[in-house]
């Protein structure tokens, strides 16, 4: 009785034991199933989906829309210097990568290009402590910069294995949409460029290497004066096109600066190249900007900087809204903050607004001083207003337009055929 009565005692814990294990076995599995349950999974955004221009994919939020935002602004001012089309069949595929996921020590962004005219960037996220604003925007611009030259390299037949993006090219590709957006920091490059102890000489620029741990200022102000000259100098005889290929295909860029601008009067050997350069760089300091945008780009500026990327919901996908529209979200922070960003642009910039739009540009700022203070019958007034000063500079644009084309027909009649 004694064994049978231990034998059965010990069969009772056992079995007590199993059980016990089992249930916290099921315990576990149902707090991982409920916890599996409460992890969301990320939310991709897309911006210019199948554009045939930039085609960016992000994590939803604010930083991703930043990107897709300067992607499309970037394309329209690349479009004349790096000769790109309104859109390619196969666009370029811009992937903004999670931070936490990239490989530590390597460069934030990467350009991989096929012979098909397949060209891919991935650009890392903004880390954490990393700065933002304008020095975040100049490194997406440069990252996408190097994507739509690599794009361009394909397209005019440069192998992938020797394609080259200088880094003086793309920083001064980024300067352009920043200027073009914010013409104001056209002064801050003159101020800038005026306080350096020495002009980085033309060589230093094109050799420039660019690095995660170092971006020498000097060398990034005097790219984008490279950048202005070379292009003011080449566009009419077509020099910074054929200047352009040679360099996106791995040439010498001073070698290639002599071949391709020597009908420019003192540019056939280094030692004139540099007294130029450092001969413009002194004129472009020097000289007093007019502060007029042209009204296309007046009007482009201020759709741009009305336009706002924003979730509807939880859960919702990205869209574009008008920032003079969301009378319902204006004491959200997402619309709060950008609205009186916006407002401070817009006013520092007021003197660069074309006349056509100048009405325009002033009944958006009451438009959204009035949102911005909630006084619904001011917007209502100024949100009509906006709307029909608009219209009335797109009329004044186009009839200037067509006066203009009138005229140049008029003289090229009375010139007769050539």
């Amino acid at each position: 009785m004694i064994k049978r009565a231990g034998f059965r005692y010990r069969t009772e814990t056992i079995a007590r034991v199993a059980a016990l294990v089992i249930g916290m076995v099921a315990m576990f599995a149902s707090a991982v199933s409920r916890a599996q349950a409460q992890v969301k999974t990320p939310e991709l955004a897309f911006y210019g989906l199948e554009s045939g221009r930039f085609e960016v994919a992000a994590l939803s939020g604010p930083e991703g829309a930043e990107l897709g935002a300067l992607a499309e602004q970037a394309w329209a001012v690349w479009r004349g210097p790096f000769g790109l089309p309104d859109r390619w069949l196969v666009g370029i595929t811009v992937r903004l990568a999670p931070a936490e996921g990239w490989p530590p020590g390597t460069h934030s962004w990467r350009v991989a290009a096929e012979p098909g005219g397949i060209v891919s960037v991935w650009i890392r996220a903004r880390l954490p402590g990393e700065a933002g604003g304008l020095p975040e925007r100049r490194r997406l611009l440069a990252a996408l910069a190097e994507g739509a030259m690599h794009r361009q390299a394909v397209f005019i037949g440069v192998p992938p294995e020797r394609i080259t993006t200088p880094a003086w090219l793309s920083a001064g590709a980024a300067e352009a949409v920043l200027i073009r957006q914010q013409p104001s920091l056209s002064d801050a490059w003159q101020r800038d460029t005026a306080r350096l102890a020495t002009v980085p000489g033309l060589n230093s620029v094109l050799m420039w290497r660019m690095s995660e741990s170092s971006d020498p200022q000097n060398l990034r102000v005097a790219a984008y004066g490279v950048w202005s000259w070379l292009q003011a100098d080449g566009q009419r005889t077509g020099a910074w096109r054929r200047f352009l290929a040679d360099v996106l295909g791995g040439g010498d860029a001073l070698t290639a600066l002599a071949r391709h601008y020597q009908e420019m009067p003192g540019r056939r050997s280094p030692q004139e190249l540099e007294l130029a350069w450092q001969t413009v760089c002194a004129h472009l300091v020097r000289v007093k900007n007019v502060p007029v945008l042209e009204p296309s780009e007046t009007r482009r500026w201020l759709e741009q900087l009305d336009r706002i990327v924003l979730a509807e919901g939880t859960g919702s996908q990205d869209a574009a809204f008008e920032l003079v529209d969301l009378w319902d979200w204006r004491k959200e922070p997402s619309v709060r903050t950008p609205l009186a960003d916006r407002a401070a642009l817009l006013a520092a910039n007021f003197r660069q607004v074309h006349p056509f739009y100048r009405n325009a540009a002033g009944s958006l700022g009451r438009a959204w001083l009035a949102l911005e203070q909630g006084k619904s019958t001011a917007w209502r007034v100024a949100r009509q207003e906006w709307k029909q000063d608009k219209a009335l500079g797109l009329e004044l644009e186009v009839a200037s337009t067509r006066l203009l084309h009138e005229q140049e027909a008029g003289e090229e009649s009375l010139v007769g055929p050539r």
